[in-house]
């Protein structure tokens, strides 16, 4: 790939402030000496103009633009949402980091002017564990491509790390719970990441967690509606990346209640649930001033989206847990991030009977 011609000045692009687009990445991938990275970005009035990829030392290559007749059915309000589309690929060289790791910006440019960016960082593949089969993989996350599935779960696998490690050490966990893991899409990685942890996982597909206990390494149950089949105090850290996507607010407030029950005083909760940021794309007017108003909306698809005070009002309200940090678009630059901390003993008791 070419060094991007045209391009904004250094100046420009250290002064401007960037909107965090959504920029969901569908492939990425380090072939030899290349990463190759494709996905599509969009802002809340439509796609940029164009997107360039930039490394650390600040130099930028043009990103090819990907014509996607499907974001023109998903986003029909937008004229040219077919042109959100882009793919990249650069000298893996220029990108890296330390432990053949690489980090990688991409801007959106409008009018001359960056505009928007992504931060994608990509963490070495150290996973050499079965993969389930192709009609599984793409039940769970629609990917049928296996290299795919092994690079995109390992960035979003990442982005839960980073969010544990806000609170506490990764390398210093000793036991974490993976709330509907599914067939491991995401749990395979936290063995890397959390090399200390004992690690379970809950789903409530048991052909899915058959599949999970033959063949990754970990302590792995169905779950059952409204229960985590763990007993008290049995985790540091727990996460969950879908599990709220369509839960009502009771259903809500019982979920946390289980969520607490497992964690440990002092333990980290990690959830990830749709927020303002992707709001803007996929919800209407009536149903933004609803999220604005009310904190949390359930949108017409029957997806739940949620904002920050809500999680601080609400998923706290028994006391048992503490907000600590939300990370807007924090998972794959889609859902929101909310990182709680289980209270210390005593602690809820006395919030309940305030």
């Amino acid at each position: 790939m070419e060094t991007a011609t045209g391009s904004p000045s250094r100046d420009a692009l250290d002064s401007t402030t960037h909107v965090l687009a959504h920029c969901p990445i569908d492939d990425v991938r380090v072939e030899g000496r290349t990463i190759a990275i494709s996905g599509w970005m969009m802002l809340p009035d439509g796609p940029p103009d164009a997107v360039l990829v930039r490394n650390a030392a600040g130099d930028l290559y043009d990103a090819d633009r990907v014509e996607r007749p499907d974001l023109r059915d998903g986003f029909p309000s937008f004229a040219n949402a077919a042109s959100a589309g882009f793919h990249a690929e650069v000298r893996g060289d220029a990108f890296r980091t330390s432990d053949d790791g690489f980090s990688i910006t991409l801007l959106g440019i409008r009018d001359g002017a960056p505009v928007a960016r992504r931060v994608v960082v990509l963490s070495p593949d150290r996973d050499d564990a079965p993969l389930p089969a192709e009609d599984r993989r793409v039940a769970a996350v629609g990917i049928p491509d296996e290299r795919v599935y092994r690079a995109k779960g390992r960035m979003v696998s990442d982005d839960l790390r980073r969010a544990v490690g806000a609170h506490r050490d990764p390398a210093a966990v000793a036991s974490l719970l993976h709330v509907d893991c599914g067939t491991g899409w995401l749990t395979r990685w936290f063995g890397v990441d959390f090399p200390s942890a004992t690690i379970a996982g809950c789903d409530a597909d048991p052909g899915a967690i058959e599949w999970m206990s033959a063949n990754l390494q970990g302590d792995f149950r169905v779950s059952e509606a409204g229960r985590l089949p763990f007993d008290d105090a049995s985790f540091d850290v727990v996460l969950a990346a879908a599990s709220l996507d369509a839960l009502d607010v009771e259903a809500q407030h019982d979920w946390m209640r289980e969520a607490a029950r497992v964690l440990r005083p002092s333990g980290t909760l990690v959830v990830a649930v749709r927020g303002p940021h992707v709001a803007r794309l996929q919800l209407d007017a009536e149903s933004r001033a609803a999220l604005d108003r009310d904190g949390v909306c359930l949108g017409a698809a029957g997806s739940t989206f949620v904002t920050a005070s809500f999680v601080r009002s609400e998923w706290t309200a028994g006391g048992a847990l503490q907000p600590f940090e939300s990370i807007e678009a924090g998972l794959d630059s889609a859902k929101d991030l909310h990182v709680l901390v289980r209270s210390l003993p005593g602690a809820a008791e006395g919030a309940e009977g305030a």
